[in-house]
């Protein structure tokens, strides 16, 4: 006799109690197709990008752990967009610098220097 949890017949195969609590069986013949789901152990542990607690449980694409986390993100994020418009508003200005300084050095030249320019008119 067998001592544990009682058997039971499921479809062609012997399954045991610990298979009905998520256990996986032992293959029973090579030719046996492998389970497409990744184990647990393949998957990386994801955490809060925020705090880094676990996010086990929770679905796939979830990024932060609770609406706090998710806000303190959503900040973070654009805080960074702005200092990126910021550095590009800067080196914009500087270019624009560099340009007012060609144009009084042309002015500086007289009117001999910029009479051979072309005039734009709107």
């Amino acid at each position: 006799m067998i001592d544990g949890p009682p058997r039971r017949m499921c479809g062609m195969r012997d399954v045991s109690y610990a298979v009905e609590l998520g256990a996986r069986p032992e293959r029973s013949s090579p030719g046996e197709v492998p389970d497409p789901r990744p184990s647990a152990a393949a998957e990386p542990s994801r955490g809060c990008l925020v705090c880094g607690v676990p996010l086990d449980g929770r679905r796939p694409e979830a990024r932060c752990c609770t609406g706090r986390c998710r806000i303190i993100l959503c900040r973070r994020k654009r805080h960074e967009a702005l200092l990126l418009r910021l550095s590009a508003a800067e080196q914009a200005l500087v270019q624009a610098a560099q340009a007012v300084q060609v144009l009084r050095e042309l002015v500086a030249g007289g009117p001999h220097v910029t009479a051979g320019l072309v005039e734009i008119r709107p």
